[in-house]
């Protein structure tokens, strides 16, 4: 898949710049972050953690801790940290990206979103569901400080925001933000593009969470589509978009109310 392919392409670049620079070169470090990348991609977690601690310290002693591409490699290494499920070393290093991050550039600068994001992430899965909410509140506000309110970066981070309000128990806040993701994904990206089928995934959820049967098999059926048109059949939401349709099917269906005034 691309996935194989761009993990191949990006081994045989380490090995060229070890043999032209050595091993503790800072294009080497670069590299082994997007390689660390790919291997997430892949599921290989244990290979994206090696990878990651690998680039870390290689990135550090080229930038300096405070430098902004060492936040970079940190928040990959707690990402893969959390790939592994060590969610509260995950935390730890993320909480400790996000502090130097507001002590240089400020508590509402764009760069602290994708910090904020994984930070959100990391204590949902450690079960803080009302402090993941107020993170990506923190992330949606200064995200849109910056780019305004229908940049493209908002789709995963409304993705985010309508999870952390399913996981509180609010469902219809959980569809209302999941909608607002694919209202912005079709209109950054079109029809017929990955977060397009990934924002329909998330929606057919939604709605099968709320029992609207009708509107979950709806979206999860153009979701399965979508990912076959695009050849994406390898990506996780695809077989999740699968699992939402069977559930429908084995259940009966629920009308949705008709829209105020459209009737």
């Amino acid at each position: 898949g691309h996935f194989d392919k761009m993990k191949a392409l990006l081994q045989q670049s380490i090995a060229i710049q070890e043999k032209r620079f050595g091993p503790n070169h800072a294009k080497v470090a670069r590299v082994l972050m997007l390689l660390s990348d790919a291997h997430e991609s892949l599921g290989e977690v244990k290979e994206q953690l090696d990878t990651a601690e690998r680039a870390f310290p290689i990135v550090e002693r080229h930038c300096g801790p405070q430098h902004q591409q060492t936040c970079l490699a940190q928040l990959s290494l707690a990402k893969a940290y959390g790939s592994n499920g060590n969610f509260q070393k995950q935390v730890m290093i993320a909480q400790q990206v996000l502090n130097i991050q507001e002590g240089s550039m400020g508590t509402h600068h764009p760069q602290l979103a994708m910090t904020l994001l994984q930070l959100a992430v990391a204590h949902g899965k450690l079960g803080d569901f009302e402090h993941k909410k107020a993170l990506v509140e923190r992330a949606i506000e200064a995200q849109k400080r910056a780019f305004g309110s229908e940049h493209l970066r908002l789709i995963e981070t409304y993705s985010t925001y309508a999870e952390a309000h399913g996981e509180l128990g609010d469902l219809k806040g959980q569809r209302k933000w999941n909608e607002e993701a694919l209202r912005l994904a079709r209109s950054k990206h079109g029809d017929e593009h990955q977060k397009t089928a990934i924002a329909l995934t998330n929606c057919a959820s939604a709605s099968l969470a709320l029992k609207k049967i009708t509107a979950a098999k709806n979206d999860a059926e153009a979701a399965v589509a979508l990912f076959e048109k695009l050849g994406l059949k390898e990506h996780p939401a695809y077989g999740h978009a699968q699992r939402v349709l069977e559930s429908c099917k084995n259940s009966p269906a629920v009308p949705i109310p008709p829209t105020p005034g459209h009737m």
